[in-house]
C-alpha cells in the first residue's frame, strides 16, 4: 500500500512536470531544499537571482494556469521583470521552486515575515496572495501559511504589495516557496513582478547606524554597541574614486560584505561611471548626488542644466547622475546598485524650501527616495507620536513630495535631540523609538502639501539609520554615560532585532 502510495506521487509528479505544472501538496517524506542565497546584506531573504529578475526568471516557475519569461522592456528597479501569463481565464498560480529546484529558506516558528514585490496588471481588480510551504524541524511538512490578499487598483504601472505571515510555532523551513497567486486573470492576460522580497517584519529592510569615523573604520565599534547594523553611510565633500574598490564603500564592504553602503558625493561626472561599473555583484550600493540639497546654490552650466533656479539645476544635475550611474550598471551588478535623491528634513517643513516639491527629482531617475531627518528636542509633549509638530510636517510634507513618484522610502539620516544643550533624555528618546518603529513597520504614511493633508501612500520604508556618530551634538546614547543611553540604545537593538532581523 505504502509502495503504490509512493508510485502515485511520483507519476503526479512527473505528470506535473511534463505540463509545466508543479505539485504542491504535502511531501510524502522528510523533505530539504537546495539553500536559498540572500541579498540585500542578508536582509533580503531571497537572493537577487529571484528578487530582481535581472539574470531571467531565477528559480520561480509555474504552478497552474500560468507560463512565465522574462521581460526586458519594463522593470521597477534595474532593466528586467518577471511576465507571468495565464493560460486560460481564471487564478494564476506561481512560486519559487520547482520540481528540479527545491529551494530552501530557513524560518523561525511564530516570528512574523513581510513578502512584498512589485506587480503590474493591465487591469485593475485582480488580487496578489502570497503563501509559505511550511515544515518542521525534521523536513515533515506543516501545510502552507497565507497572507491576506491585496486587491491591485492601479492599471498598467506596478503596484506595491506586501503582505505579513506569522509561522507555525514548529516551522522552520520553507520548500519551493514563496507561492503567489493572481485572481480573475483572462486568457493571455500578462502580470509583470519585480523586486520580490522574504523579510523579518520590521521597520524597514536595512537598519542600522552611522559609525563615529568618516571612513568605516569604526563600523566594528558601533555595530557591537547599538547593532547588529546592515547600513553605514559614507561621504565624499567632491568626486568619486575611481574605483569601487579604493573607496571608503569599497573598504568597509570589504571586511563586512553583509554591511549596505550609502555613499554621497558631491563632484558630478568625476568617475562616476568608472566606479559604478567596478562595483561587486554581491555589494549592496547606494549612491547619492549632493546629499540635502535644497537651500543649496547650483549654478547654470553644468550638465548643460540651465533651468535659472537652484532647484531646477539640481534637478537636471541629479537626472543627468542618475543617467551615469544607471548606465554604468553592468549585467551582473545592476540588481545591486542603486541611485537615491537623499533630502534635507528640515527644508520640508511648512513654508520652507523644500515644501511645493521644487527640489523633487522625477521617479524615472531614481530608485529610491531618501530623507535626513533629526527632531530637536524630544522633551516629553512629543515622546508617542511621530517629532515635534514642526518636525512631523517635515515628514509628511516630503511624503507629499515623493509619494506620488511610487518609489521606496527611507531615511538616509535619523536622529533625536542632536543639538547641544537639548538636555536629551534616555527615556522619552526610547519612547520615541519604538514609536518610530510603530509607523514606520506599517507602511502606510500620510502625505501633505504646506501641512494640509493629500493622501496616504503604501510604501515599502527600505533604511532607517541612526546617526549614531559622537557625542558632541547630544546624538549618542550609550550605556552608563550621561546621559544615560541605556534605554535607547535597548530600545534601537530590538528595532534591529524584531522578529529576527538584524543579520549581517
Amino acid at each position: 500500500m505504502l509502495r503504490k502510495s509512493k508510485l502515485a506521487a511520483a507519476t503526479l509528479l512527473a505528470a506535473g512536470t511534463a505540463t509545466g505544472l508543479v505539485f504542491t501538496g504535502p511531501a510524502a517524506h522528510a523533505l530539504t531544499g537546495t539553500p536559498e542565497p540572500t541579498s540585500w546584506g542578508k536582509a533580503n531573504m531571497i537572493s537577487y537571482a529571484d528578487s530582481d529578475f535581472e539574470s531571467g526568471v531565477g528559480n520561480w516557475a509555474p504552478v497552474s494556469n500560468s507560463t512565465m519569461s522574462q521581460d526586458t522592456t519594463t522593470a521597477q528597479h534595474g532593466q528586467d521583470s518577471l511576465r507571468v501569463a495565464a493560460t486560460a481565464a481564471g487564478s494564476a498560480v506561481f512560486k519559487m521552486g520547482s520540481a528540479t529546484s527545491t529551494t530552501q529558506v530557513n524560518f523561525t516558528g511564530g516570528d512574523t515575515y513581510r513578502l512584498s514585490g512589485w506587480f503590474k496588471s493591465a487591469q485593475t481588480g485582480r488580487t496578489i496572495a502570497f503563501a509559505l510551504g511550511l515544515y518542521d524541524s525534521t523536513g515533515t511538512w506543516i501545510g502552507w501559511s497565507s497572507g491576506t490578499a491585496v486587491t491591485l487598483n492601479s492599471a498598467g504601472k506596478y503596484q506595491y504589495v506586501s503582505e505579513t505571515i506569522t509561522t507555525p510555532a514548529n516551522a522552520a523551513w520553507a520548500i519551493s516557496s514563496p507561492r503567489i497567486t493572481e485572481t480573475g486573470m483572462n486568457a493571455g492576460e500578462a502580470l509583470n513582478v519585480d523586486e520580490v522580497l522574504v523579510e523579518p517584519y520590521r521597520a524597514a529592510t536595512l537598519i542600522g547606524a552611522k559609525d563615529p569615523s568618516t571612513d568605516g573604520s569604526a563600523w566594528s565599534t558601533m555595530n557591537s554597541t547599538v547593532g547588529p547594523s546592515q547600513v553605514d553611510k559614507m561621504f565624499y565633500s567632491g568626486s568619486l574614486p575611481s574605483t569601487y574598490a579604493s573607496s571608503n564603500c569599497g573598504s568597509l564592504q570589504s571586511s563586512h560584505p553583509n554591511v549596505t553602503c550609502v555613499q554621497a558625493y558631491k563632484t558630478p561626472d568625476t568617475n562616476v561611471a568608472a566606479y559604478v561599473a567596478s562595483i561587486p555583484a554581491d555589494r549592496n550600493v547606494i549612491l547619492v548626488f549632493h546629499q540635502e540639497p535644497e537651500g543649496d546654490t547650483f549654478a547654470n552650466g553644468p550638465d548643460g542644466c540651465n533651468a535659472g533656479t537652484d532647484s531646477g539645476n539640481f534637478v537636471c544635475e541629479d537626472k543627468a547622475q542618475a543617467n551615469l550611474v544607471h548606465g554604468a550598471v553592468t549585467a551582473s551588478n545592476r540588481a545591486n546598485v542603486w541611485f537615491s535623491d537623499d533630502s534635507s528634513g528640515y527644508n520640508y517643513g511648512t513654508g520652507r524650501t523644500g515644501d511645493g516639491c521644487a527640489w523633487t527629482v522625477p521617479s524615472s531617475y531614481v530608485d529610491i527616495y531618501l530623507m535626513d531627518h533629526y527632531m530637536n528636542p524630544v522633551d516629553g509633549s512629543n515622546s508617542q507620536v511621530y517629532g515635534t509638530a514642526g518636525q512631523h510636517s517635515e515628514f509628511t510634507n516630503w511624503i507629499g513630495c515623493v509619494g506620488p513618484q511610487n518609489k521606496p522610502v527611507g531615511f538616509g539620516e535619523y536622529g533625536t535631540n542632536c543639538k547641544t544643550g537639548m538636555n536629551p533624555d534616555d527615556n522619552l528618546v526610547e519612547q520615541t523609538f519604538a514609536a518610530d518603529a510603530a509607523l514606520l513597520q506599517g507602511e502606510s504614511f500620510q502625505g501633505t502639501a504646506g501641512g494640509v493633508n493629500t493622501a496616504t501612500y503604501t510604501r515599502p520604508f527600505v533604511n532607517w539609520m541612526y546617526w549614531w556618530y559622537n557625542n558632541t551634538d547630544n546624538c549618542q546614547f550609550q550605556p552608563g554615560a550621561s546621559p544615560d543611553g541605556t534605554g535607547v540604545t535597548n530600545q534601537w537593538i530590538a528595532n534591529e532585532t524584531a522578529n529576527g532581523g538584524g543579520a549581517n
